[in-house]
């Protein structure tokens, strides 16, 4: 059997219809070696796992037409019966090919995969052992038709299964990537029926209209698959009408936008909607969670982490399902996503760089005037604070220092050491509480200045313990000895000291001190076995000025910033500060801080 159609027959004399024919042909020839030079083009410049089988797949076809035209259809010569034969065993390896396309987008089935390679050998194997292959016109032997229907319905077979997944995977993507899906998917099948009308309809020298059906089917698939995996721009831009609109409507929130959550409450739902994916997240450069919609905060975390020390891109980057669009401050939008979007909707992701650029503007207008308006929080704070907690140790001292000064000879001296203590421990207050107010204002003023560096965990936690004394009394330190972070070492002194006189001043004992590494994190938790946080109180414990309830606590004096300051601590560091509830009771006061790594590590060096 020759892959090539028949030359019209000598004794046609329908010339207009022979015309038609071959000018068919000649249009179909043209149109699979534009496909199969333009794939191969593709995988030169991309080089994906999707693009490499791509290429084999339209270059096979391509090839084959080409050879088909050029070798001659002599039946008689030996080496043009091989030749028919090997082109039949290699135009079986197209449907093959193209499964294996599809594969590189989703898991394959063990036993769809194994019968997929047997049947494509045995059909290669089969065309190339005929003993007989009928001439145009010759009736078709019992041995030729059996190859025949195992031919088709191997290659229509492997065809439908690529086009009814890859029908059903485009449900729920972008328009884009769905249209081109489907178009891909039905070339596929214009190919298959063109094949089984060709196999159906005999050997017959004539121009039939099933010789007519199979050209036009087989010339149609030819722009069908080329819409699929290279489309116009022109075709482009009409699919994606509907997300433009998404794209001005996220574009007009983020010029509205005013604080960090607004830019994210606007623009995540719509870049989910504009990729087909689950879920977005907007992290800050130093891996900060700007913003989440459709994700798991622990997953959030796990990336944020990742996003430190990222190398900057110039173009959207895919690993596991996941889009990282760049931002020129160093911050990144991730959008998850499915396995085929980055081969199909390769267009609405790069519309997302653009996207993105807005999205660093919109961020910085809106950390102005988020700073803006805590700076005029901050002075409202600070004049309320002034007005009362700077007030009260002042006059304290203030009276003591007058009584002593005018009395100081009439006064005993256990009541001149009483006031003396009175006053020094009052000016330890107002210089704590004075030191407490310019650090918030320089954290809040983004000012704080950090001077990291390697902190061995457990020396530096147990060195706080010592110097606290009695404040922290029977602390348990339980930390690996060779976990070493990254950060500011007063910083760090002063987060575990808040985290410890709070755990003495409103927890209980036992307290322990864990500390342990996660992922390219150091994690440091302080548990207490007290009464707990009020979980009416639990999501204000890290905001400024705010206090606990003075029953629960066994001193009333406090500036209501400690836990705030640590927050800001960590996070100027590149971590973060959070409490959950210990089981059955207690506290859980945790810190992440940056480990160091072997490129910081002194021991290394």
């Amino acid at each position: 059997m020759s892959v090539r159609q028949a030359a019209p027959a000598r004794n046609c004399h329908d010339a207009p219809v022979r015309d038609i024919y071959e000018a068919i042909r000649l249009v179909e020839l043209a149109g699979f070696v534009a496909l199969g030079v333009f794939a191969i083009r593709m995988w030169a410049s991309r080089r994906t796992p999707a693009h490499a089988w791509l290429a084999a797949t339209f270059g096979i076809l391509g090839g084959i037409v080409v050879f088909d035209r050029i070798i001659p259809a002599d039946s008689d010569v030996l080496w043009t019966q091989w030749a028919d034969r090997i082109l039949v065993a290699v135009l079986a390896l197209f449907p093959y090919c193209l499964y294996r396309f599809m594969l590189t987008f989703r898991p394959r089935i063990p036993w769809v995969f194994a019968v997929a390679h047997v049947a494509t050998g045995i059909v290669v194997v089969w065309s190339l052992l005929l003993p007989e292959v009928p001439d145009e016109g010759e009736p078709r032997t019992a041995a030729f038709t059996a190859y025949l229907i195992a031919f088709l319905v191997h290659w229509t077979g492997l065809s439908l299964l690529v086009a009814v997944r890859l029908w059903r995977a485009g449900t729920g993507q972008p328009t884009v990537a769905r249209r081109r899906m489907r178009t891909l998917a039905l070339g596929a099948i214009g190919l298959a029926v063109a094949l089984l009308i060709s196999g159906s309809s005999g050997s017959d020298t004539e121009i039939t209209p099933a010789r007519l059906a199979v050209q036009l089917f087989a010339l149609a698939s030819a722009p069908l698959f080329l819409l699929g995996f290279a489309p116009p721009a022109s075709v482009v831009a009409l699919w994606r009408r509907h997300e433009e609109n998404e794209l001005r409507e996220a574009e007009i929130g983020l010029m509205t936008a005013m604080a960090p959550k607004e830019v994210a409450e606007s623009l995540l739902p719509r870049v989910v909607r504009l990729v087909g994916g689950d879920g977005a997240a907007i992290v800050g450069s130093n891996g900060a969670v700007l913003g989440v919609y459709g994700m798991h905060d622990r997953d959030v975390r796990v990336l944020a982490e990742k996003s430190v020390g990222r190398p900057p891109a110039e173009d959207v980057e895919v690993t596991d399902d996941l889009l990282w669009v760049p931002m020129p401050s160093g911050a990144w939008l991730m959008v998850t996503t499915t396995a085929y979007m980055p081969f199909f909707g390769r267009e609405d992701s790069r519309a997302l760089l653009a996207l993105g650029v807005m999205t660093d503007l919109a961020l910085g207008r809106a950390s102005l005037f988020e700073r803006e308006r805590r700076n005029v929080d901050t002075m409202r704070d600070f004049v309320a604070i002034a007005s009362h907690d700077l007030r009260t140790p002042t006059a304290v001292i203030n009276g003591y220092a007058t009584m002593l000064d005018s009395k100081w000879s009439d006064l005993p001296e256990a009541q001149r050491r009483d006031m003396t203590a009175t006053i020094r421990r009052q000016s330890v207050h107002l210089s704590r509480l004075i030191e407490d107010l310019l650090t918030i204002s320089q954290i809040e003023a983004a000012g704080i200045r950090t001077m990291p560096d390697e902190i061995p965990v457990e020396e530096a936690v147990r060195e706080i313990v010592k110097d606290l004394g009695d404040a922290a009394e029977g602390v348990r330190v339980e930390i690996d000895p060779a976990l070493r972070l990254y950060a500011d070492h007063e910083h760090f002194r002063r987060i575990i000291t808040n985290y410890l006189r709070n755990a003495s001043v409103y927890g209980a004992p036992p307290v322990l001190v864990e500390g342990h590494r996660e992922g390219r994190s150091a994690v440091i938790r302080v548990i207490d076995h007290g009464a707990g946080v009020p979980p009416e109180f639990a999501p204000r414990l890290f905001q400024k000025f705010a206090r606990a309830d003075k029953k629960m606590s066994k001193a009333t004096q406090g500036t209501g910033l400690g836990l705030s300051i640590v927050r800001g601590l960590a996070r100027a560091a590149g971590g973060d500060a959070w409490y959950v509830p210990n089981q059955p009771s207690g506290s859980i006061f945790a810190v992440r801080l940056p480990s160091a790594s072997p490129a910081n590590s002194r021991e290394e060096q």
